[in-house]
């Protein structure tokens, strides 16, 4: 397992700068813009094999856990 070694004084500059960003977006909330929509493509392999599982799948639905 691979440790990183960061000096305190670095440490602290990142986190400081954070604090700072997470105020500022508190102070002026950032607007997104509604109504946006992603496009996708799906190839005729893929919506073969979507199908596929999908016929293979159980059709009750999986049992509930507590």
């Amino acid at each position: 397992m691979d440790f990183s070694v960061v000096g305190i004084a670095k440490a602290s500059k990142v986190y400081n700068n954070q604090d700072r960003i997470a105020e500022l977006n508190q102070k002026h909330p950032f607007k997104s813009v509604q109504g946006q929509e992603d496009r996708v493509n799906i190839s005729q392999t893929a919506r073969r094999l979507l199908l596929e599982s999908q016929d293979a799948s159980p059709s009750s639905p999986p049992p509930k856990t507590s």
